[in-house]
């Protein structure tokens, strides 16, 4: 009876541990504007290819659309203004990148694009079913 009692005692202790290990309200830590560029930029040095040439093109316009939507994001603007102007900045980045890549690239960079939208979109009809 006591070592049902220990285990479950245990058992309790490690999910109240575990919870109490998660951000309020159940959302996770924005990464910074540097740290979301960056990702992005060695992903599609991997994906894609690139060379240094590009590389340097591809880092600035990670890091400048990155900080935009950093500021989006923090902006007290209403919801629906925030995503029309994240899909503006999201294709005029869309635009900049591909005047950077070739021709095989550019198709290559946008399946990922399509392909990480898709995701996106599977996330959202996730969260809404919850």
């Amino acid at each position: 009876m006591r070592k049902i009692f220990l285990t479950i005692s245990a058992f309790m202790i490690s999910i109240a541990l575990i919870y109490a290990q998660r951000p309020e309200n159940g959302k996770r830590e924005m990464p910074s504007a540097e740290e979301m560029a960056k990702r992005q930029t060695q992903m599609m040095k991997d994906s894609l290819n690139l060379d240094e040439k590009q590389l340097k093109k591809v880092e600035t316009i990670n890091l400048e659309y990155a900080k935009k939507a950093r500021t989006l994001m923090e902006s007290e603007a209403p919801q629906g203004e925030k995503m029309q102007e994240f899909q503006l900045q999201q294709t005029n980045k869309d635009y900049e990148i591909k005047k950077c890549l070739t021709k095989e690239q550019a198709k290559r960079y946008q399946k990922m694009q399509e392909a990480i939208r898709a995701r996106r979109q599977e996330r959202r009809k996730e969260r809404k079913e919850e």
